[in-house]
């Protein structure tokens, strides 16, 4: 849960500083190495530090997921009230 709320304070101005996409990018990435990397660990307090690290991932991924996908929606209703 610690992962979580790191992930969510860095990566949410992170998205808005440099954009969405390639945030989401990174994220993946991140989310992909740490992830693989967790199989392969030799002692539980780093398999606990890849964790945290791969819930801060999935934190910023669905931070920049959710406003992602509300953005279309707000577009398409302010360009339609100023026609």
């Amino acid at each position: 849960m610690a992962g979580l709320l790191v992930g969510a304070a860095i990566f949410g101005p992170l998205c808005d500083r440099i954009g969405r996409r390639p945030t989401i990018l990174i994220l993946l990435i991140l989310h992909a190495v740490f992830g693989i990397g967790t199989a392969f660990v030799p002692d539980f307090y780093f398999y606990m530090a890849l964790r945290f690290a791969v819930a801060m991932a999935v934190a910023g991924y669905a931070i920049s997921n959710v406003t992602l996908s509300e953005c279309p929606r707000q577009v398409l209703s302010s360009s339609e009230e100023g026609d």
